[in-house]
């Protein structure tokens, strides 16, 4: 290589490098102005409570597809929100507390533990406050637990039921020359019955049906109790106006004030004693003030919290359930003397059964060291996310958790077809003349099909077996009420598959007591990093994603990702619940009165009414 090419190599190495490192301390520059330190808030402080940042069992950083499709990921953890809520309502330097539920994404089942943290505030007496331009069902569920409920005059409120939508694929598999064979055990084990009929099934609709009318039960009770009205009550109202402009909700008792923001801050500057305007404290900051306040060490005892949260699959890995890596993290936990009890938070709809099983077997040599291992489930946790609670000291559940889902499922795809119409023709060379084919492009031989479904049934088996020993039942009741049924976490108390109803404030109680811990026993909670560049772009982001998300194309790809688990188990062997679950809480699809006056708005102002609201003054 001559002087010339490497002195020009040289060149563009250093301008590549120099570039770099002038974005890298752009974007910490930024990151570091847009820090905030919590400050000491003064008396008579307001609580800001925006559920637009995010709000779930762990803070998530979102992929960059995320951002584009209009989610900011969390930014809050459940446990902190309500523990921070819960101390507001006895601290003299909050006055009141104000909801903002718009952008909530927390399921049904982590509502109410924020709704009995709400109502905890609610009762100290100080105003407790929620301000929407629109509500739907899961953010009514939220806001009612507050004392009042101001409307936005030109918002509308939205209770027109919940449900389900399924995305059917055989056809259009069949149109490629595609075709998924199922193998599985248990006569609701409906996952990936999508990709191998056009239609929902008899089984799948009735289980469907009967968990939906539970949890639509659950919310519509815990509505009617906050508001002071009896559920028939409100279920007649809404059966008669599902989608109510501001007006009529608030003559029907089911919102208290119209009023626009501005009215709003006026009524909170009134009744602040400082006559220069209200102080207010968001969340996050205050979350983050008592956490310096919190003293980090215990001699009472330690319990720790560990998360199973996503998908479960094999092997090693930072996103989802990844089996090995759980399991290490629990055998630390069974390492380390300064742990006494374990309470582990499960929000998962399944996936590998080897992996459940990996997982499983470090909860069992917990409890067998002598540490309490007590399952606090979230708003899924099943077939899977069963499994790897089986064997736990208790399981604790919330009304409207999704659980159950006792089964097991193989899949053997069949990609013959489109291959032969593309022109390819595979040959295959084995030692043996009776060589079983596992490739995806020839026909599945039938003796591999009867394998695959003898597996499936000693897995089966197996699951039947952890949960008849965990939960102390006779196999053949087990038998009876798995068959890959889904169930609602009420009935689940009731079959016996949940030890009773409590949130993740109930578990830490019971595995310290189940620990004989005397009072002053702390928690320990898992450290969480989150990507400051991902961060960072989704402040760039902010207020743009919304008219991404809008976009037809951008809707049905994120509701086709909801459908397409991750595969790739060993041996291909599935606890997974339908794939399917995914619950749609509002057929009106948002304020039809906004719609109509702000298509064409621009994203910036968008952006701008969106980020106006993190900041009340």
């Amino acid at each position: 290589m001559g002087a010339t090419m490497k002195t020009f190599l040289g060149q563009v190495l250093a301008v590549f490098l120099g570039t770099t490192l002038l974005l890298a301390l752009i974007v910490l520059v930024l990151l570091a102005g847009t820090a905030e330190e919590p400050t000491e808030p003064p008396k008579h402080s307001v609580l800001v409570v925006d559920c637009g940042l995010g709000i779930a069992d762990r803070p998530t950083d979102p992929e960059i597809g995320d951002l584009l499709g209009g989610s900011t990921g969390a930014g809050i953890a459940l446990h902190e929100a309500v523990s921070a809520i819960r101390a507001a309502a006895e601290d003299d330097r909050i006055a009141s507390l104000l909801l903002l539920p718009q952008g909530a994404g927390v399921g049904f089942a982590s509502n109410q533990e924020l709704r009995a943290a709400l109502h905890a505030f609610r009762e100290t007496g100080k105003p407790c406050r929620t301000w929407a331009d629109s509500l739907d069902e899961k953010s009514y569920h939220l806001a009612s637990a507050t004392g009042e409920i101001w409307l936005q005059p030109f918002s509308v409120l939205e209770f027109d039921g919940i449900g389900e939508e399924v995305l059917y694929w055989k056809d259009f598999f069949d149109s490629l020359g595609v075709r998924i064979n199922v193998i599985r055990a248990g006569k609701f084990k409906s996952a990936f019955e999508n990709f191998v009929r056009g239609t929902m099934s008899p089984a799948e609709r009735e289980q469907t049906e009967s968990w939906l009318s539970d949890l639509y039960g659950t919310v519509l009770q815990d509505v009617a109790t906050s508001r002071q009205q009896s559920a028939e009550e409100l279920q007649a109202k809404f059966l008669e106006h599902p989608i109510l402009p501001a007006t009529k909700a608030v003559a029907s008792g089911l919102a208290d004030r119209r009023a626009w923001f501005d009215e709003l801050l006026d009524v909170l500057g009134q009744e602040s004693p400082d006559k220069d305007g209200f102080s207010q404290i968001r969340l996050e900051d205050w979350i983050r003030l008592l956490n310096e306040e919190k003293a980090n060490d215990s001699d009472e005892g330690v319990v720790a919290v560990v998360f199973a949260e996503g998908e479960i699959y094999d092997g090693f890995g930072e996103s989802g359930i990844a089996g090995d890596s759980l399991a290490l993290k629990l055998r630390e936990i069974r390492q380390d003397d300064s742990v006494d009890a374990v309470v582990l938070r499960v929000n998962s709809p399944g996936g590998s059964a080897s992996a459940s099983e990996t997982i499983l077997r470090e909860v069992l040599l917990l409890k067998e060291s002598g540490k309490p291992v007590v399952v606090s489930m979230g708003d899924v946790a099943a077939s899977g996310g069963y499994w790897i609670s089986t064997l736990a000291s208790e399981i604790w559940v919330q009304p409207n958790t999704i659980t159950g889902s006792i089964g097991v499922i193989s899949l053997l795809p069949d990609l013959s077809s489109l291959a032969s119409n593309l022109g390819i023709h595979p040959e295959q060379v084995a030692s043996n003349p009776g060589v079983l084919s596992n490739s995806w492009l020839l026909p599945p031989d039938p003796r591999l099909h009867e394998i695959h479904q003898q597996h499936v049934d000693v897995i089966y088996e197996a699951f039947l077996d952890r949960v008849a020993r965990g939960r102390k039942l006779p196999i053949e009741r087990v038998a009876e009420i798995a068959q890959g049924r889904v169930w609602s976490g009420r009935k689940a108390v009731e079959l016996g598959l949940a030890d009773g109803l409590g949130d993740l404030s109930h578990a830490l109680n019971r595995a310290a007591s189940l620990a004989q811990l005397e009072p002053g026993w702390i928690p320990r909670w898992p450290e969480e990093e989150l990507d400051p560049f991902l961060d960072f772009l989704n402040t760039l982001l902010a207020g743009e994603s919304e008219d991404l998300a809008s976009l037809p194309i951008v809707d049905f790809l994120r509701k086709s990702q909801a459908w397409l688990p991750r595969l790739g188990a060993r041996n291909n062997i599935y606890a997974r619940m339908p794939m399917s679950l995914r619950v749609f809480h509002s057929l009106g699809r948002g304020n039809p009165l906004k719609r109509a006056c702000t298509r064409g708005v621009s994203g910036a102002v968008k952006g701008c009414r969106k980020r106006a609201r993190r900041t009340l003054r």
